[in-house]
């Protein structure tokens, strides 16, 4: 009779957990509504002017700016969050970034919400494409002027992470791959060494300041 008693209740028990399990699986499932959460958004901005007497003595660099996007959309705490390592680009950013606008960021409820934000702004003296800051007319005393800035604003750091140094070297290495390109082997074991070839043609505009920078580091490329 126990045996008996055991088994019926055990059964018992069984059914009701299948009939739990039952119930839940056939309970009418609701999706949950679709996030209406958006980030903040530049809608506008003013470009900072690059300050000529920084420009000449070699200041280049990326500022990073943070502050908070109010609900309303507008822009306070404007602050320099990262340092470019120059004190006059660092304020020329933060004034243009004082009057960007932005459209504010959204909660998940579609709901406008203050946010705060952190956006960098490139200083870079040198382009192979802009004609205001043509590499190709840049002269040795200017680029002298940039690595000196360099080793003393960051000691310790390599010359390879100045902008000049990525930009020509990608540039020289896009030619030696051009198809057909006499020497591209030799080109392409000289630019391994690329540190060396910078180093050298600091070197050469040192002792020739008036001559091309483009022409001189040329000739320890090619």
């Amino acid at each position: 009779m126990r045996t008996i008693l055991l088994s019926l209740a055990m059964a018992l028990a069984c059914t009701a957990a299948l009939g739990q399990t039952s119930g839940a699986d056939s309970a009418p499932v609701t999706s949950a509504a679709p996030s209406k959460a958006a980030r903040v958004v530049l809608i506008s901005s003013v470009e900072a002017e690059y300050p000529e007497e920084a420009r000449a003595a070699g200041h280049q660099g990326v500022v990073i700016l943070s502050g908070v996007v109010l609900a309303g959309g507008t822009l306070t705490s404007p602050a320099v969050k990262v340092s470019s390592g120059s004190k006059e680009l660092d304020q020329a950013a933060l004034g243009a970034f004082s009057q960007w606008k932005f459209n504010p960021g959204l909660d998940e409820r579609g709901v406008p919400k203050d946010t705060r934000i952190a956006m960098p702004y490139a200083f870079y003296k040198d382009s192979f494409d802009d004609p205001a800051r043509a590499i190709n007319k840049k002269t040795c005393a200017d680029f002298a002027a940039d690595v000196r800035w360099f080793d003393l604003t960051f000691p310790g750091h390599k010359r390879s992470e100045m902008h000049i140094y990525e930009l020509t070297l990608g540039a020289f290495w896009g030619v030696s791959l051009m198809p057909g390109f006499p020497n591209a082997d030799r080109v392409d074991g000289r630019l391994k060494n690329y540190e060396a070839i910078f180093q050298a043609t600091f070197e050469d505009c040192a002792k020739h300041p008036a001559a091309n920078f483009m022409t001189t580091i040329k000739r320890r490329v090619f």
